[in-house]
């Protein structure tokens, strides 16, 4: 575990170009709090400028163990991770396989490790990927921003002004 910290440790400055809607990676900050916050923000405006709002919130199932070893792969690579990082990772995941009451080895493709320091970064990194691809021309004008979504880890809020704008996002 203390290698795979101090890999961790190391390239912590590849994170820094995720998006502001992921709250999952900020040190030194809550990011659920600050997404909370936003949320009934965004609440209040809607409120009090009689103005229409329409929230999905929608709890990925599973999510930490469908991640395909293949996608987190593809990413780190599009994302031009240092190769020796990420040819360390993907061994990592290759040589991954389990055995469950002493039945035959079985070779795992998706998912991240439990309780491994990387896990949440490598989930966040997939999870960054997904968001940027949400559609930016809808969402809800707030303070000067438009707001289409929110996420941490698994827990992804969309939104938008309008129930055409909620479908575009859920699609």
């Amino acid at each position: 575990i203390a290698a795979i910290q101090v890999v961790g440790c190391e390239h912590a400055e590849i994170l820094i170009g995720l998006v502001s809607m992921q709250k999952g990676l900020m040190r030194g900050v809550d990011g659920l709090a600050q997404n909370v916050v936003l949320l009934e923000s965004l609440l209040k405006d809607a409120r009090t400028r009689n103005r229409e709002i329409h929230i999905v919130n929608a709890d990925i199932a599973k999510a930490f163990d469908t991640v395909s070893h293949n996608v987190i792969s593809a990413i780190m690579r599009a994302r031009g991770w240092p190769v020796a990082l990420t040819r360390y990772i993907e061994s990592l995941y290759a040589t991954s396989c389990t055995s469950i009451g002493g039945r035959p080895v079985t070779r795992c493709c998706r998912g991240v490790r439990q309780g491994d320091p990387l896990s949440s970064t490598l989930f966040n990194i997939v999870m960054d990927h997904i968001l940027k691809a949400v559609p930016t021309r809808v969402g809800y004008i707030h303070q000067g921003r438009r707001w289409t979504c929110m996420a941490f880890a698994d827990d992804v809020v969309l939104i938008s002004s309008s129930r055409a704008g909620m479908t575009a996002l859920t699609g």
